[in-house]
């Protein structure tokens, strides 16, 4: 049988750039506050600085990934402390984003500021160190 399909042959450094587009994150696009913020959180329980890469702005993401490993680091460590705090499931939680981008929650009857983000191709992202 006459096969006309090639192998695909690539050189080391043409297979190394073809394995790194291959294993870039995907930016997630979501405009709900709801369910960004619980995307973040369950980032900072199961994800990595990779992931959490992918919700900031394209300008904190420009920034590499020591900044982005920083910036995880620093969030993961307050998102994973505040989410006992809530006292409910974090479906239960509501999330707002305010006038001057602040993506706030609820508790006690009360807003409180969680991050500032902006919104950025359609989604929320982190606009904050």
């Amino acid at each position: 049988m006459l096969s006309l399909a090639k192998p695909l042959r690539l050189s080391l450094p043409g297979l190394l750039l073809f394995l790194a587009a291959c294993a870039t994150m995907p930016v997630r696009t979501i405009s709900d506050p709801g369910e960004f913020a619980r995307n973040l959180f369950r980032i900072a329980e199961e994800g990595d600085a990779s992931e959490w890469g992918t919700q900031l702005t394209a300008a904190r993401r420009e920034l590499g990934d020591p900044y982005i490993e920083r910036h995880f680091i620093f969030w993961q460590k307050n998102l994973l402390e505040l989410k006992p705090a809530f006292g409910m499931s974090l479906e239960q939680v509501n999330f707002r984003v305010t006038e001057d981008n602040g993506l706030e929650f609820e508790s006690e009857n009360k807003w409180h500021l969680l991050m500032r983000v902006i919104r950025e191709d359609g989604g929320l992202r982190i606009n904050q160190d």
